[in-house]
């Protein structure tokens, strides 16, 4: 058991620009504990994670590869549970399998009631022509594996408006407690995500190298 922990606290490795959460790495009963829900839990609406927090509990984990109903290919990641700072907290990140756009969304309220669960907050939107935006969301899921986990996904923010419902093609979305078997899964999907993080790094360079640079003092206007 110990074996598959350590590898979910690589799962959960910092990412782009710190905001990806970290789980402990915890024994299995340990990690059983920490990881159950109340049940139909609700919790207020908290600050949102910052960057380097960890994961004290884990409600809504999952991660790998979903399918829009248009064919459209993307990664992903979600991660929600109690915080130091907060009741809870989380991240929300995707980004299309070709490039083009990719989303880094902090969770700042949640909730999940029998089988399935709301997630909502916000983040940067970019874009490969190096657009950022700033973008909320919300997410209704149904958890499972490949074929049968859903998210029916709504994104807002000025003069921007996205709904897309996709299915997990690969990998898996799993509610608290994580048994063995989640587990195993949940580090199978880790070659998904460190693409997830390279495509959010170089979408994240193409912003910053459209950002105007500043004149050097006592060049000529």
């Amino acid at each position: 058991m110990m074996h598959l922990t350590m590898g979910l606290r690589r799962w959960f490795a910092p990412g782009i620009a710190g905001a990806l959460l970290v789980l402990p790495a915890l024994a299995g009963p340990a990690l059983a504990a920490a990881a159950t829900p109340p049940a139909a839990a609700s919790r207020p609406g908290a600050a949102g994670n910052r960057g380097g927090q960890m994961l004290l509990s884990s409600d809504i984990l999952g991660g790998g590869v979903i399918t829009d109903t248009q064919g459209a290919v993307a990664l992903f990641q979600l991660r929600a549970g109690a915080t130091a700072r907060s009741a809870h907290g989380g991240n929300f990140s995707w980004v299309e399998q070709d490039g083009s756009e990719g989303y880094n969304g902090a969770i700042r309220d949640y909730s999940v009631n029998g089988g399935t669960a709301t997630i909502s907050g916000g983040g940067p939107l970019f874009d490969k022509n190096g657009v950022r935006r700033r973008v909320r969301f919300t997410v209704t899921i149904t958890p499972g594996g490949s074929g049968t986990a859903t998210m029916n996904m709504t994104f807002t923010g000025q003069d921007f408006n996205m709904q897309c419902q996709d299915t997990v093609q690969s990998g898996l979305i799993a509610f608290g407690p994580l048994g063995d078997s989640t587990l195993q899964q949940l580090k199978d999907v880790q070659p998904s995500l460190v693409q997830l993080r390279q495509g959010l790094l170089a979408l994240r360079g193409q912003v910053q190298s459209q950002a105007p640079q500043p004149v050097p003092a006592g060049s000529a206007s």
